[in-house]
């Protein structure tokens, strides 16, 4: 079903704001999409709806895709950059200053120091002598431009100061950033990805579930060779990069934002999906939750006592994350649906095995499994949903 939506995937979802994105790909996307629907544990796979035999069931998962992409439009794809960009400046007299140590987090983040919960303590360590540069920056036009985020150990005297943009140049002095930070040791999370994913607890649970952890103590030999926590970069500048770039969003989407629950109200992603959905799909206030909780991890800005910073463009894409979500329900997945989409399964359900290598393409289907009625695992009900909505994963990785 995706694959046969791949040109207007690709007209309508992959394009920044200069033009189509090659930093974000079709492939990319549907090579990560398998993985975490085949390869993730089992509670962090990316919901694509129940296996209940009715379309209501497809339009949940497809929704949630949606949610998921519109999202990403903003973020990552929008800004045509595997890495985040210096953009939170501070003005003084007639120039924008942009400190070199918003590495460690803009808009009064500090990525080093957000961690995992404390049921899945999977964040990678801090390390006060990694060096890590990002591959991407952002461009002014006529100028150089603030440099790219890097990391570095502190040498105790030496600081990275600020880019100037008046004179183009970078000041070296003790400039801090929203939070005070003058230097940049151990600040080497920054946002990467589709989702501009930020903190050491996804990069620490991406090592865990498939990367060098993954291979050493559970035989999952996906990234064997890559050990996020030494170095994250290796999201934006690995062979495998185009499939990385989305993984990264994709285990935020299905960490963060599917498992959301408000512990005072009870509002909850889930249920808010399904009853968006079973209710005609109408209304935005779904879809300003989720940008909430994308951007401050909060759904309701009024009601959380701790958010994320402010984002001075956060009304402006709000504007646009709804207008973007609702063009590719209506005119990429064609939502509401009327018949179920006729596509041959080409899968066997997930398991943890080591993905073989794989053989040149056939057409010929493999049996799904069937599940008994009584079944409660994500993974395998996602699967016999996956048949009709990501049938020819695997063949669009093979191509």
């Amino acid at each position: 079903f995706i694959d046969s939506r791949r040109q207007s995937i690709e007209t309508t979802v992959l394009q920044s704001a200069s033009g189509p994105s090659t930093a974000y790909t079709m492939e990319g996307l549907m090579s990560a999409l398998d993985i975490v629907v085949n390869q993730f544990p089992s509670d962090k796979t990316f919901f694509v709806g129940e296996n209940d035999g009715e379309l209501i069931g497809l339009q949940h998962g497809l929704v949630n895709f949606a949610a998921f992409l519109s999202q990403a439009m903003s973020e990552g794809i929008r800004m045509d950059s595997c890495d985040e960009w210096n953009t939170d400046y501070i003005f003084q007299g007639i120039t924008e200053k942009f400190p070199i140590s918003n590495a460690c987090g803009q808009y009064k983040r500090a990525y080093d120091l957000e961690i995992c919960k404390s049921t899945e303590p999977f964040e990678c360590p801090i390390n006060r002598n990694m060096e890590v540069t990002a591959v991407d920056k952002n461009q002014k036009p006529g100028k150089t431009g603030p440099p790219a985020f890097s990391c570095k150990p502190y040498d105790g005297s030496s600081f990275p100061g600020f880019y100037d943009l008046f004179e183009d140049t970078i000041v070296e002095s003790a400039y801090s950033n929203s939070l005070g930070r003058t230097d940049v040791a151990g600040c080497c999370w920054w946002k990467r990805g589709a989702l501009m994913t930020a903190g050491r607890c996804a990069f620490g649970k991406l090592n865990k579930y498939v990367g060098k952890e993954a291979a050493d103590n559970r035989g999952i030999y996906l990234y064997p060779d890559i050990d996020f926590c030494s170095n994250p970069e290796v999201i934006c500048d690995h062979i495998r990069t185009h499939e990385l770039r989305w993984l990264i969003g994709f285990l935020d989407w299905s960490d963060r934002v599917e498992t959301y629950v408000d512990s005072n109200t009870g509002w909850s992603y889930m249920d808010e999906l399904k009853k968006f959905v079973d209710n005609g799909m109408v209304g935005d206030a779904f879809i300003n939750a989720v940008t909430n909780i994308v951007t401050k991890n909060c759904h309701n800005l009024d009601l959380c006592a701790e958010t994320w910073g402010e984002d001075p463009d956060k009304d402006y894409f709000q504007l646009n994350r709804r207008t973007d979500f609702r063009n590719i329900m209506t005119n990429v997945f064609n939502l509401p649906l009327t018949a179920s989409p006729t596509v041959t399964p080409t899968r066997l359900l997930p398991t943890f095995a080591p993905i073989p290598p794989r053989p040149s393409p056939t057409r010929i289907p493999k049996p799904v499994v069937a599940l008994s009625p009584n079944s409660t695992s994500k993974r395998e009900c996602n699967m016999i949903v996956l048949a009709p909505i990501v049938a020819l994963v695997t063949w669009c990785v093979w191509l």
